[in-house]
């Protein structure tokens, strides 16, 4: 009996146990929750549109848009999934333009995924895209441009000039573009604007007008060839050329502080020349030359007198003829023993009609001009300085040296000891100077700055025969300056040092029967081919200039 007792309750633990477990079992099983899933709602949206949408999830959830033009927003980030905890949902959908369809209507489908169940929550429909005409306007809108409208393009000035118009359709439609070679363009893409300017690179020149003469610019839609719509996909817009800017002008080389010697020629970084030549760039190549004579008052000042108040005969202003816009200056002698100052301004053609002939008026500041702080910005009595861009040439030109035309050279032999004996006491002749012209003048000029100013240049040759008869061997050759006796000295511009200046023949004191107002320099010993020699006044500048030259 009670081993029996014992196996009973030993049966009836383990029953129990067996018991625990598939209770334990059930209620495992009966806590697992069921997806639950919200009723499919159906929407309607329009391109660039951001819309709300609501759900509730009763587990984690991921949601996905199977069209790429609905995407869900999450900050800066567009995707088309996302996820979330459970609970009450909001989430934002940005209906995009990739992939419009032109004619029905498109449809993405939201589906909720829980668990290992997904369903269809939302059907989002996309508005078919409605096509609108192409319009091309001005900057503002104000004006529209079309075939019954033309577009004139405007000129440049001393900056590129640009002239923008805007061209629209529906939204997301891509247009494009077509010009004439002789335009350039850029598109602005934060403004939407389409620039377009003169092509400098072109055959065509900026400077004059272009009519209308069949020439476009031509905007269409990406579907312009296919859309099947009586909408308007393409614009024609005859289109002309201004010509550059009417009131603006370049120079291209100008003149500033020019110098200009006595005899008229023009002191330049490439050396001396008769003329100086620049280009100018304006509308149809039409601009007017204003010449102003320039002097100081006492007070520093600088007072001008226009055209034919000026009395600028020796400035010679020349326009090219042709197209080039090329003009020229040039000038005469300086008859006057004091030098004299000139400014040549070109005016664009409308400013001169602006102005007429009231040019000191038009052109010279009275001292009220202000900037936008109140601070002056002209000079009473001086150029204005909107103006400053139009001077060609600032152009000071030397005054005749004194007495320069009254000197002149010659080349004498004189025996060993104390007495004078010229080529005539040897039954040979005095050799006397001779201008020097044309290109020879030139070249030399070119090679003594110190010359430019300088008309009175001479030279003289020593015949290969008087060398033969040995009178350098026997005696020194003297090269005299005869002419005035008011300071002048001599002095050697070359580096040879055979030249020999003794004191007494600077200061003339060689006998008579020469005059009394003679400088000299005697020359012996190995000859070169020929010496410089230069004669100055005074105060230190060039009077006169001989080249001695042996004939080998």
């Amino acid at each position: 009996m009670k081993t029996l007792n014992k196996m009973s309750m030993a049966f009836f633990y383990t029953l129990t146990m067996i018991i625990a477990v598939a209770f334990s079992s059930c209620t495992e099983k009966e806590e697992v929750i069921t997806p639950q899933f919200p009723e499919l709602k159906e929407i309607t949206g329009n391109v660039g549109d951001v819309i709300d949408i609501t759900f509730s999830a009763n587990l984690d959830w991921t949601i996905k848009s199977d069209a790429a033009w609905c995407k869900f927003v999450n900050g800066e980030f567009k995707e088309v999934t996302a996820s979330g905890k459970a609970g009450d949902q909001t989430l934002k959908i940005e209906i995009s333009d990739e992939s419009w369809n032109p004619t029905t209507a498109d449809v993405a489908q939201l589906t909720l995924s829980m668990a290992d169940q997904s369903q269809v929550i939302y059907k989002v429909t996309r508005s078919a895209k409605e096509l609108q005409n192409l319009i091309v306007t001005n900057e503002d809108g104000s004006v529209t441009y079309n075939e019954e409208n033309p577009l004139t393009i405007k000129g440049n000035t001393s900056n590129t000039v640009y002239t923008s118009v805007k061209a629209s359709a529906e939204k997301g439609m891509e247009i494009g573009v077509s010009y004439p070679e002789w335009l350039t363009m850029e598109f602005d893409s934060e403004t939407e604007l389409y620039k377009f300017t003169f092509n400098t690179l072109s055959e065509k020149d900026m400077r004059f007008p272009i009519s209308n003469d069949g020439e476009v610019i031509s905007f269409y839609t990406k579907d312009a060839d296919t859309a099947d719509t009586d909408k308007v996909r393409k614009v024609n817009i005859p289109v002309s050329y201004e010509g550059f800017d009417k009131r603006a002008l370049i120079i291209e080389t100008t003149f500033m502080d020019m110098s200009v010697a006595t005899d008229g020629l023009i002191t330049t970084d490439e050396g001396n020349k008769k003329t100086v030549t620049s280009k100018v760039i304006a509308n149809s190549n039409d601009f007017v030359v204003i010449e102003a004579s320039q002097s100081k008052n006492e007070d520093g000042e600088f007072q001008y007198e226009f055209n034919e108040n000026a009395d600028l005969d020796w400035v010679k202003t020349e326009k090219s003829t042709d197209k080039s816009g090329k003009i020229t200056l040039s000038f005469t002698a300086n008859e006057a023993e004091s030098e004299r100052s000139a400014m040549i301004i070109l005016l664009p053609k409308e400013l001169a009609d602006e102005c007429g002939t009231n040019y000191a008026e038009y052109l010279l500041s009275d001292g009220s001009e202000v900037d936008d702080e109140g601070n002056p910005i002209g000079v009473k009595g001086d150029l204005k300085p909107q103006f400053n861009t139009f001077v060609l040439a600032s152009i000071v030109q030397a005054k005749k040296s004194i007495a320069q035309e009254e000197i002149s050279f010659i080349s004498r032999a004189i025996d060993m000891g104390d007495g004078l004996m010229s080529f005539g006491d040897i039954s040979l002749s005095n050799l006397e100077s001779v201008k020097i012209e044309g290109d020879e003048l030139n070249e030399i000029k070119n090679e003594y700055s110190e010359l430019a100013s300088v008309s009175n240049i001479w030279k003289i040759i020593v015949p290969k025969s008087y060398m033969d008869m040995g009178i350098m061997t026997d005696m020194p050759i003297i090269v005299e300056a005869i002419g005035r006796g008011d300071g002048q000295v001599m002095s050697n511009l070359t580096t040879d040092n055979n030249i020999i200046c003794s004191e007494d023949k600077k200061q003339g004191q060689i006998n008579a029967p020469m005059p009394t107002d003679i400088f000299g320099l005697s020359i012996s010993g190995t000859i070169s081919n020929y010496y410089d020699i230069v004669l100055k006044n005074q105060d230190g500048s060039v009077a006169s200039f001989c080249r001695l030259v042996f004939e080998k």
